[in-house]
């Protein structure tokens, strides 16, 4: 949440464990699938922020609405207004500002991606990817493999045990293909209690892709796995990956890299 500063995130958590924060100490939940809470914002976003979700949230801040449907549809009003009072009015102007509006935030993504500091993804990922925990090219012929590959390499570094691997398969097994979190990337993890002895990450590199049975976001070709001791000790090198899966260029070049050397420079440059 590097766009966020004035935002201090409690903690990570399912929609199972979700009523354990309501407690009068959580002003905003933001959640990356549908669900609400009685006495509660929420606000559903992408698991990485897009523009729209960044105005959603400075809307919140400021003590407006969180939806973005309703933002637009507020803007259009004031500035259809604003033009009436100054003698303008066409049946069409009240649809192409709306339109306008939805293009701006949309086109203007990646002019913020690029103004964000790369210098900020720094030590975390440095760490925690690495020689031994990147694979390129592995031989995956279907998920569970991508998913056996990803605890195994966590597994070697002593982050987790195998009970760990299994409990990310059977988060699949039994949820479907949700940790599919964008067009080509599956990011896996299981809970701190099913076998997580320090914090890890892992990556693997499949060119040609896997299917995770996820409709739109197959094939995937960049299988991110982590796991965490607790719901904080993580947050860092998340909120780091995410600014470098808000860089569609590199993340594309990540995606074709062809060698371990190569993957690394893209991650921590």
């Amino acid at each position: 949440m590097q766009e966020f500063p004035e935002i201090r995130i409690r903690a990570t958590c399912s929609v199972f464990a979700v009523e354990k924060w309501l407690d009068g100490n959580t002003d905003l939940f933001l959640a990356t699938v549908p669900f609400h809470l009685d006495g509660a914002t929420v606000i559903e976003c992408s698991p990485f922020l897009d523009s729209k979700d960044v105005f959603a949230i400075r809307a919140w801040l400021a003590g407006g609405s969180a939806s973005f449907a309703n933002l637009r549809d507020k803007l259009t009003e004031e500035i259809v207004a604003a033009a009436a009072q100054l003698g303008l009015r066409h049946p069409r102007f009240s649809k192409e500002v709306s339109r306008t509006i939805a293009s701006y935030f949309a086109n203007s993504e990646k002019t913020m991606t690029h103004n964000w500091k790369r210098s900020d993804q720094g030590k975390m990922l440095d760490d925690l990817l690495t020689k031994q925990t990147v694979l390129c090219h592995p031989e995956c012929s279907n998920w569970e493999d991508a998913v056996n590959m990803a605890g195994q390499l966590m597994e070697k570094t002593g982050a987790v045990d195998a009970q760990y691997t299994e409990a990310m398969m059977n988060g699949l097994r039994k949820h479907g293909p949700y940790m599919v979190v964008a067009p080509g990337v599956a990011l896996l993890h299981a809970r701190p209690q099913d076998g997580v002895k320090e914090v890890g990450m892992s990556l693997q590199i499949v060119p040609d892709g896997v299917a995770f049975g996820h409709p739109s976001r197959d094939p995937v070709r960049l299988v991110f796995a982590f796991g965490t001791t607790d719901s904080q000790s993580h947050l860092q090198a998340l909120s780091r990956l995410m600014s470098l899966f808000n860089d569609e260029e590199r993340l594309s070049a990540l995606m074709k890299a062809s060698s371990v050397d190569d993957a690394l420079t893209l991650l921590h440059d």
